[in-house]
């Protein structure tokens, strides 16, 4: 097949990760795969990326502005794209994320009967709205969205929560529940004797307080608990919210126990991983979270590291029910801090559930697998 995907971002941006490592496995199953992205933004601080072919995934850049204003930038992107999409033939439009950069993936539908596939991985407006953006702009990208999933001739959702909305919504078209997944290179080769270790890992954006907040609540009471060993809590990311946590740690006085690493490349996490740790994703009961499908888990996982869920969405499927790790109530402090305790204070335990969760993960959260199931919806469509 000749498959077209439409990104928001560029190729090394957070808001390209899925479709990329989607492309990259189609690629290796045989298809001709072509990925439209900017070749500048936020994300590469407005430096121009050069890319044009990346493990056989065809990189289009369409014309911009080497400008930060993005009206600038999104004019001539916006006429450039729509000549692009007219003078190639694609089987499928993949339209990952609607946003005013890929809506013009919808026409070719109109002037070619093109099928048109619409990935939606989370409640993208909502998410922007929780971060303050601007309201305009957060109701130009939810208008981008109610199009697109209007006009598509099928529906990806990354959640169990979106695939059954979207149901309801849109009953007539065909709806497909696709997860995120991990790439083959987070795979760490363990042994099946180790050295385990207190260790908290926490891998993420610190944009939100809520996420880490119950965590830091917690520590001071796993830390009696733990006594005389100490809790090592790892903090690997950055963000608007990491003054609060710091600050919080400190009138808690748990700031002994945490190391914040700030913002590390995607490919050297593996390195600050240990068979054990247990990989914090006790993450806060909202709709955002719900709709979206946590993507460090399956990371965690595929280096043996240990999940600790709370009980939102997707996320107790994603460990097996509490096989492959472990699982306490959400909006509950005291649930957390037994559930940390478990989870240190039984070596034994927690490393067979590294071990379960690394084959876990490998029998149905690769990208190989996932793009299996894509191939097979995008058949279906066309």
């Amino acid at each position: 097949m000749k498959i077209v995907m439409m990104s928001s971002g560029t190729i090394n941006s957070t808001l390209t990760y899925r479709i990329m490592s989607l492309a990259k496995s189609l690629v290796k199953r045989g298809n001709d795969v072509t990925i439209i992205t900017p070749s500048l933004d936020k994300y590469s601080h407005f430096k121009k990326e050069h890319l044009e072919n990346l493990e056989g995934v065809k990189v289009i850049r369409p014309f911009q502005f080497n400008t930060t204003s993005r009206l600038l930038n999104l004019i001539p992107y916006i006429f450039h794209t729509i000549k692009i999409l007219h003078s190639i033939q694609f089987d499928v439009i993949h339209l990952y994320k609607p946003s005013p950069i890929t809506i013009t993936g919808l026409l070719p539908k109109f002037t070619k009967k093109t099928p048109i596939i619409v990935d939606m991985d989370d409640l993208g407006s909502k998410v922007m709205d929780q971060e303050n953006n601007f309201y305009i702009t957060v109701k130009i990208v939810q208008f981008c969205e109610l199009l697109s999933l209007k006009y598509a001739n099928g529906i990806i959702c990354a959640s169990s929560y979106l695939q059954k909305n979207y149901n309801k919504r849109y009953h007539q078209k065909p709806i497909t529940w696709i997860s995120n997944g991990v790439e083959e290179k987070f795979f760490k080769t363990v042994l099946k004797k180790s050295n385990v270790e207190n260790r908290i890992i926490t891998i993420g954006s610190l944009n939100r307080t809520n996420i880490l907040e119950p965590l830091i609540q917690a520590l001071p009471e796993v830390a009696k608990k733990l006594y005389p060993k100490k809790p090592e809590v790892l903090m690997i990311g950055d963000g608007q919210a990491l003054p609060h946590l710091k600050k919080m740690a400190e009138q808690l006085h748990v700031d002994q126990y945490i190391t914040f690493t700030g913002l590390l490349p995607m490919e050297k996490i593996p390195q600050y991983t240990r068979l054990a740790d247990v990989g914090y994703t006790y993450m806060p009961d909202d709709e955002t979270i719900r709709a979206c499908s946590n993507l460090k888990i399956f990371q965690y996982m595929a280096m043996g590291v240990v999940p600790l869920v709370s009980t939102v969405g997707d996320l107790p499927y994603y460990i097996h029910n509490g096989e492959a790790g472990y699982i306490a109530k959400s909006k509950n402090v005291s649930a957390l801090t037994l559930a940390l305790t478990d989870a240190l204070t039984n070596d034994k335990k927690r490393l067979e559930k590294a071990l379960l969760a690394q084959e876990f993960v490998k029998e149905h959260f690769t990208w190989d697998i996932l793009a299996h199931k894509a191939e097979t919806f995008y058949k279906s469509i066309i």
